[in-house]
């Protein structure tokens, strides 16, 4: 049977990390998920690590501790634990709904696929202080022809994506060079030997901190990054943005496609 390992990478947040396995552990997928965790030099992590466990015994569970390395080489760490045929990412303050691995694993092994899918998302708009997150706005992350978009735009949240183990070594695995883009880069790689197959609902949600100071949240100073990927995959000159500039960019409307929401909106998610 399959195994899908779920590839999270942390760093100080550890109520974001409690909160983003709780949601992991409540997927209702029929094979074995097995969950990577790699602490990027944060704040230690083995008591919620062990507690989760604990509480999870059908969950087969690996974390490592490393000194300070940065998202991508941390996320090439956990995938270096990982054993599953499929890996999935998730960021630690992202949330999967349940369904969202069952939904993946349908779109993967469909007719014609090849190993590559993702779900649409819901941009979550919150206001994050501590502990809270107050919800302020909700927008659904959806693009008709994302196979089209791709060398434009990323339409792929990465906490939305499934890649099959032998895709993801045909690409030469993560690219520390590219930084902040880690993730289209992996899309673009992974899409010229495999479809990218979409699931029209958004068993994602992608949380952006309407306060936020991280360099994602001001893409401009991500732009040396972008700068090589383009060179890398020859995209030519492309603006510097972010998904939650996507969801309100008018060049985008186009593009934008229907989806079906799934959360709630209950709020015990955060």
């Amino acid at each position: 049977m399959a195994v899908v390992s779920a590839i999270v990478v942390t760093r100080n947040r550890l109520r974001h990390l409690r909160q983003c396995l709780e949601a992991i552990a409540r997927q209702d997928a029929d094979v074995p998920l097995q969950v990577c965790v790699v602490n990027d030099g944060g704040a230690p992590i083995a008591e919620v690590m062990q507690s989760f466990a604990a509480r999870h015994p059908h969950l087969e569970v690996v974390w490592r501790d490393l000194a300070h390395q940065g998202q991508v080489r941390a996320r090439a760490a956990a995938i270096a634990l990982a054993r599953g045929d499929y890996l999935a990412f998730c960021d630690d303050d992202d949330r999967w709904l349940p369904g969202h691995v069952h939904a993946l694993l349908a779109a993967v092994n469909s007719p014609g696929a090849a190993g590559l899918a993702f779900t649409d998302a819901e941009l979550v708009f919150a206001r994050v202080a501590g502990d809270r997150v107050d919800v302020v706005r909700r927008v659904p992350f959806a693009w008709c022809c994302p196979d089209r978009l791709l060398r434009f735009y990323n339409p792929v949240v990465p906490s939305s994506l499934l890649i099959a183990r032998t895709l993801y070594e045909r690409t030469g695995g993560l690219d520390p060079a590219v930084g902040h883009y880690w993730d289209w880069d992996l899309v673009l790689s992974a899409a010229r030997h495999a479809p990218l197959r979409r699931v029209a609902a958004c068993y994602t949600l992608y949380l952006v901190d309407i306060a936020g100071e991280s360099a994602s949240s001001v893409p401009e100073r991500m732009r040396p990054d972008l700068m090589r990927l383009i060179a890398k995959h020859g995209l030519g000159n492309l603006p510097s943005s972010n998904f939650a500039r996507m969801a309100d960019d008018p060049v985008l409307a186009p593009h934008r496609a229907q989806t079906r929401l799934v959360w709630d909106g209950a709020p015990d998610i955060w």
